[in-house]
């Protein structure tokens, strides 16, 4: 993978690690799976090593700004007494007058606010948010919005990219499945390595994983915008209220729709077998049918 990065993402990461170096921020977005965290991360060693303090925050475990702000300080070697706000803004501000510091902020879609940036852009730290979609920068205020001059979009690699990256793998398969496997993905890297260390380590059968990418194209290509939007939030949340999760669609949706046509999007989702629901009513539940399962169940019928 590393050769890909090196070869295909050159335009991207010059543009991200010009922008910081002129104290830009920068938002940055694309498809699941396709690399950008690995970009993010080999800006940040570039960083580190050539102008200053380059520091990762993975917003999946860290998603308010207190965390983020302890998670900064401990990266540059502070130790952390206070929970206060205003501590730790106050020493990371004092940092920040001695040191040339940037902050990644990786699925910053997870972020219960944007209270954080108030913080980074404050104090002028150049800021690079990194998000699967351009919804997360949609929900950050207009008036933030103005201070994020730089947005750019990574786009997927092409079949050819993906089945190099897999052939560069020690101990690889079958060269006829990898062709299958690269085509199916639609660019998706990380899928893809996934599914061939889990055919190296089961010793999983070509027809089974056919089997898997049928049932993925069949119930997940073909479904409208809305149900994607509401199957992205279960597939972080894993299972939810309906009221709760009724709300999330609501928020991170463009043009959402009433609860009534949400009711629909539901049963679509579950005639697809991609969620079910637990209990009735008000106090119904839904939850997500994950790939893991899935593929255990195939695997249990390919055996019978």
């Amino acid at each position: 993978m590393a050769s890909f990065f090196s070869a295909n993402r050159q335009e991207e990461t010059k543009n991200i690690l010009a922008s910081l170096r002129n104290s830009l921020n920068t938002f940055v977005f694309g498809s699941q799976g396709i690399g950008k965290t690995t970009i993010a991360k080999s800006i940040v060693k570039e960083y580190c090593n050539k102008i200053g303090e380059g520091i990762y925050v993975d917003c999946l475990l860290y998603q308010t700004a207190n965390s983020i702000l302890r998670e900064i300080l401990f990266s540059l070697g502070c130790i952390i007494s206070s929970k206060s706000n205003y501590d730790l803004a106050k020493r990371l501000k004092e940092k920040a007058r001695k040191l040339k510091i940037v902050v990644f902020l990786d699925h910053v879609e997870n972020l219960k606010n944007y209270e954080i940036l108030n913080f980074l852009f404050g104090f002028n730290i150049p800021v690079c948010m990194v998000s699967t979609n351009f919804t997360g920068y949609k929900r950050i205020d207009p008036s933030m919005r103005s201070r994020i001059p730089n947005i750019v979009k990574i786009s997927n690699p092409l079949k050819e990219d993906v089945l190099n990256i897999l052939l560069e793998r020690p101990g690889s398969i079958d060269d006829a499945l990898l062709d299958e496997i690269s085509e199916k993905v639609c660019g998706n890297i990380t899928l893809a390595v996934n599914l061939v260390e889990s055919i190296k380590a089961r010793n999983t059968t070509a027809g089974l994983i056919e089997d898997f990418f049928s049932y993925q194209n069949v119930n997940i290509a073909s479904i409208s915008v809305d149900c994607k939007a509401i199957l992205q939030i279960l597939t972080q949340k894993k299972k939810l209220p309906s009221g709760e999760l009724f709300k999330l669609y609501q928020k991170i949706t463009e043009f959402p729709k009433s609860e009534r046509s949400f009711r629909k999007y539901m049963e679509t989702l579950k005639n697809r077998s991609l969620v079910r629901s637990i209990g009735e009513k008000k106090g119904r539940i839904y939850e997500i049918i994950e790939k893991k399962k899935i593929e255990e169940e195939l695997e249990c019928l390919r055996t019978k």
